[in-house]
C-alpha cells in the first residue's frame, strides 16, 4: 500500500501463543457489530475516470523480522525436468485488463453461467460468456463502493456455485481507519444490484487499533441442510502505521444474512501462531466446492520466508454463534512439505530487475476427491514461488505445488517444476472438477520471465501419476518492460461452475510498457465453444431429465431460458411436499446446470419443478440410497 502516513504510537495488544492443536480464545475470539448494507446497482454507476496519469504503487507489507534473512539450503541441479508425461491442455486465451493508473494489477477471475469477473486494483470488469469475451461493464472500486479519492485496493472476487451468487472484496486505508469492504450480487448477475458492506477492519471483534489490512484472503464454505448456512471467510495481515507486521486475523460472517441484505455481524480471530510458536502469516480462506460437516471451514498459511510446512487450520461450526462460546478456531495440523525458499528477483530484458515476492500462502481452493488408494478425503490445493538453483550460475525461482489431504494431514502429491533462465512466480491453483468428485489433475495459473522473455501468462497442469505437463501460454509479455517494479502478489483461477472440468485463469503480464493480464480458458479436452451450454439462447422453456437418474446422492438437473425471468426450481416429495428449495432468483437468458444432493433425503420418488415467470415445467426422478 502506497505510504501515505507518518509513524503513530499503536494500542497495546494482547499477544499469546499457542500449543499444536490448540483452540484460539482468551478474548482473541470474539464477535463484533452488525454492519447494515447500501444498495449499489452496476448499470446506474456513472461512468468513472480512470486513473491514467497517477502512479499509485501498492506496495507490499514488509516481511515479519524473523522472515527477510532466512534461506534454506537451494537445490541444485544438472538438467532441467523435462515435461513429457504430464496433461496436455486446450487453451482459449484473451487480452485482459490493462494498467490503469494502479500497480501492480493483483489480478482475480470468478466464472459463472453466463458472466466472467475480472477484478485489477482499483477496478472490475465483467465480460460476456461466449467466444469473444466480450466486456460488457468495467468500473472503479472507488465508484461502485462510493469512495472517490480514497485508496481503495487488492480486491478478490469469488463465485458461490452454491447460491449463484458473486462476492466481491476489497481493502481500504484511511489514516488511522482501515476497512473490508465486501459486496454480494443481489441475483446471478453480477451487471446488476449488489448488496455492499463496509467493515471495519481496524477493530479486532471490539478492540480499536490503528493497524490496517492488508494482501487479502475471501473464502466460502457451505452446509448441507434446509436452510441457506454458507460462511464467508475475510483473512488479511495486520500492520501498524509503520508498516511493520503485527499478526494474521480471520473475520467469519454469515453469508444467510448478506445474501439477504440484511444487517451482518461477525466473528474475529486473531495473533495466530504457528507450532514454532511463530505468528502466523498469510493465513488464507479456502473456496470450498464440497460442503462440510456443519459449515466446518477450512485455512492454511506458510511461513512467507523460507520453511517446509503449512499450517493447517480448521473452523468448527462457523455459524453457530452462541452466548455459551461462540465458534472455535483450531490449529488442526503441521504438514511438512517440499522446503520453499523465498526467490531471487526477476531478470528482465534490458537489465530490468522485478520483485518474485516472497513465499507466503497463495489462494487455497478445497475439493472432495479420493487418495491413491481411491478413498473419499478432502484435499486442499495452492502452490508457493521458491527459490531454486538450477546450477551454480543459474539460481531463479520455481512453483512448489502442493495437494494437502486435510483429512488425514498429509501430503498427497507435491512438485516443484521450474526451467532454466526463467522465473515462475505468482501461482494459482485449481483441480478439474466433475460432480461429484475431482480428478488428479490440477490447472495452475502463473507469470513466467526471464532475461530475454518479458513477463507473460502461462498456464500448466499436474497429474498425480504422471506428473507436470507442458507450459503453455496465455498471453505473450510484449516488447518493452513498463519497469522496475513489484510484478503482483497473485493470479487468480477458478473452477468452471458448470462443473465440466474446465477452469478459468488469469494473471499479470507485460504489456509494452505498461501491464497488462491474460485471460485464459483451459480445459483437457478440445474446446469447442466457451460454454456449449450457455453459447446458444434457447427457443423455449426447457427442463431436461435429470442425470443420472435414478441417482445416489447427487444428480443434475438442467434447463433453459429463452429471455430473462425470476426462476424458481424446487423438489417435491411423492405427497407433494416440498422438500428443498434449489434456486429462486432472477437469471438471463440462457442454459443452466444445477447440482441437487440428496443425501438428507431418503429413498423414494421425488418430482423437481421449474417455474419461470409465468411458466411451469415438472419431471420425476428416483433417488435409490
Amino acid at each position: 500500500m502506497k505510504k501515505l502516513f507518518t509513524s503513530l504510537v499503536l494500542l497495546l495488544l494482547v499477544i499469546f501463543q499457542n500449543s499444536f492443536s490448540q483452540s484460539f480464545q482468551s478474548g482473541m475470539n470474539l464477535q463484533g457489530q452488525e454492519v447494515k448494507p447500501r444498495v449499489v446497482n452496476v448499470s446506474e454507476l456513472p461512468q468513472s475516470v480512470m486513473l491514467l496519469e497517477q502512479n499509485y504503487t501498492q506496495e507490499r507489507g514488509k516481511l515479519p523480522a524473523d522472515r527477510n534473512t532466512g534461506d534454506m539450503k537451494s537445490l541444485i541441479r544438472a538438467q532441467e525436468d523435462k515435461a513429457t508425461n504430464g496433461p496436455s491442455l486446450s487453451i482459449k486465451g484473451y487480452a485482459g485488463p490493462n494498467k490503469n493508473g494502479w500497480q501492480p494489477a493483483d489480478a482475480d477471475i470468478a466464472t459463472g453461467m453466463l458472466h466472467v469477473m475480472v477484478v485489477t486494483n482499483e477496478q472490475f470488469h465483467i465480460y460476456g460468456r461466449n467466444n469473444s469475451l466480450p466486456l460488457i461493464t468495467s468500473n472503479t472500486l472507488q465508484s461502485f463502493f462510493g469512495r472517490p479519492g480514497k485508496n481503495v485496493f487488492d480486491p478478490k472476487v469469488v463465485y458461490d456455485p452454491w447460491r449463484n451468487r458473486w462476492i466481491m472484496l476489497a481493502f481500504e486505508r484511511d489514516g488511522l481507519f482501515a476497512y473490508y469492504w465486501l459486496a454480494v450480487s443481489q441475483t446471478s448477475d453480477p451487471t446488476g444490484s449488489w448488496w455492499t458492506y463496509q467493515f471495519n477492519a481496524h477493530i479486532d471483534a471490539s478492540t480499536t487499533t490503528t493497524n490496517w489490512a492488508d494482501y487479502p484472503g475471501l473464502g466460502i464454505t457451505s452446509y448441507d441442510s434446509p436452510s441457506d448456512s454458507t460462511s464467508i471467510i475475510i483473512t488479511s495481515n495486520q500492520y501498524n502505521q509503520a508498516d511493520a507486521f503485527q499478526y494474521a486475523k480471520i473475520r467469519v460472517l454469515k453469508a444467510k444474512q448478506v445474501y439477504a441484505g440484511q444487517s451482518a455481524g461477525y466473528w474475529d480471530f486473531w495473533n495466530m501462531t504457528d507450532a514454532n510458536a511463530g505468528k502466523s502469516f498469510t493465513v488464507k480462506p479456502a473456496v470450498q466446492w464440497w460442503t462440510t460437516a456443519y459449515g466446518t471451514a477450512y485455512l492454511a498459511n506458510t511461513y512467507g520466508g523460507s520453511n517446509n510446512y503449512y499450517t493447517i487450520w480448521r473452523i468448527d461450526k462457523p455459524l453457530w454463534w452462541s452466548a455459551t462460546g461462540g465458534i472455535t478456531l483450531t490449529r488442526q495440523s503441521t504438514i511438512t512439505v517440499n522446503a520453499y525458499s523465498v526467490p531471487t528477483s526477476v531478470k528482465q530484458p534490458g537489465s530490468v530487475i522485478v520483485d518474485a515476492g516472497d513465499c507466503r500462502t497463495q489462494d487455497i481452493i478445497l475439493t472432495k476427491g479420493t487418495n491413491s488408494s481411491n478413498v473419499a478425503k478432502l484435499f486442499m490445493y495452492t502452490a508457493v514461488p521458491s527459490k531454486y538453483a538450477w546450477t551454480v550460475n543459474d539460481t531463479n525461482s520455481v512453483i512448489s505445488y502442493c495437494k494437502l489431504n486435510v483429512t488425514d494431514n498429509t501430503v498427497d502429491a507435491q512438485q516443484l517444476f521450474g526451467s532454466t533462465g526463467l522465473w515462475f512466480t505468482y501461482p494459482k491453483v485449481a483441480p478439474k472438477y466433475k460432480t461429484p468428485y475431482n480428478s488428479d489433475t490440477v490447472f495452475i495459473s502463473y507469470i513466467s520471465g526471464g532475461a530475454s522473455v518479458y513477463n507473460e501468462s502461462r498456464v500448466i497442469a499436474h497429474d498425480r501419476a504422471t506428473g507436470i505437463g507442458p507450459s503453455y501460454l496465455i498471453q505473450a509479455g510484449g516488447t518493452a518492460h513498463y519497469g522496475s517494479f513489484r510484478f503482483g502478489d497473485y493470479s487468480g483461477a477458478c473452477i468452471d461452475p458448470l462443473q465440466n472440468g474446465n477452469v478459468w485463469v488469469v494473471s499479470m503480464r507485460n504489456n509494452n510498457s505498461n501491464w497488462g493480464t491474460g485471460i485464459g480458458y483451459v480445459s483437457t479436452t478440445a474446446i469447442s465453444g466457451i460454454s456449449q451450454e450457455n453459447e446458444f439462447i434457447p427457443s423455449k422453456y426447457t427442463l431436461s431429465q435429470n442425470y443420472p437418474n435414478p441417482f445416489n446422492p447427487t444428480t443434475i438437473i438442467s434447463f433453459g431460458l429463452p429471455k430473462s425471468e425470476n426462476v424458481s426450481l424446487r423438489i417435491y416429495n411423492s405427497l407433494g411436499k416440498e422438500v428443498a428449495t434449489l434456486m429462486n432468483t432472477n437469471l438471463e437468458a440462457g442454459n443452466y446446470k444445477v447440482d441437487f444432493d440428496a443425501t438428507n433425503l431418503t429413498s423414494g420418488i421425488y418430482f423437481y419443478k421449474l417455474t419461470a415467470g409465468s411458466n411451469t415445467l415438472s419431471k420425476k426422478m428416483l433417488l435409490i440410497k
